[in-house]
């Protein structure tokens, strides 16, 4: 996380993140941070906001491939991806279903594409509360398209400070 708010001091965006970990306000801030500085002042009308169970992953990419309105970056965010959620075991399920992400019924090839892949003028931002599978297909496009980056529970001082660093603003 530190490193990503390094890149972000030095304006240097990703096109495609994923966020996943135990800490949703954390996430939340740190995806307003990059929504911020890929599409400045208030620029709402690029900026395109989604509930997992409200967007399929290809219509993420067919969204996510176009640019954004007036030559600017487009951003897209869709939050609460249950999609790759830790399943059974490998020995427990068939093979197809080992990477944790086809045991969901959702058809992530595109966005694994995507992600390998990513359009330069749209930046994607993927969130799950909770874990992601290591072996997971789509963490690995996103490590070689983008950045994934994991919210660790805050604990003692950390958490503290962090709290009250949120809390004045």
């Amino acid at each position: 996380m530190h490193n990503l708010e390094h890149s972000l001091k030095l304006a240097m965006l990703n096109p495609v993140y994923l966020f996943y970990g135990d800490e949703p306000l954390l996430m939340e801030e740190m995806a307003e941070k990059v929504c911020a500085l890929a599409a400045p002042d208030g620029a709402e009308w690029n900026r395109e906001v989604y509930q997992a169970s409200e967007i399929s992953p290809a219509d993420i990419v067919l969204s996510a491939g176009s640019g954004g309105f007036m030559g600017m970056r487009r951003v897209i965010v869709v939050r609460d991806i249950a999609w790759l959620k830790r399943g059974k075991k490998a020995k427990d399920v068939p093979a197809a279903d080992s990477d944790g992400e086809a045991s969901s019924g959702v058809d992530l090839e595109p966005l694994i594409a995507y992600a390998a892949d990513p359009n330069p003028d749209t930046v994607l931002i993927l969130m799950v509360n909770g874990t992601v599978p290591s072996n997971s297909r789509l963490l690995k496009a996103v490590n070689k398209g983008g950045r994934a980056v994991q919210f660790t529970a805050l604990k003692g001082a950390e958490k503290e400070r962090w709290l009250a660093e949120y809390l004045k603003n």
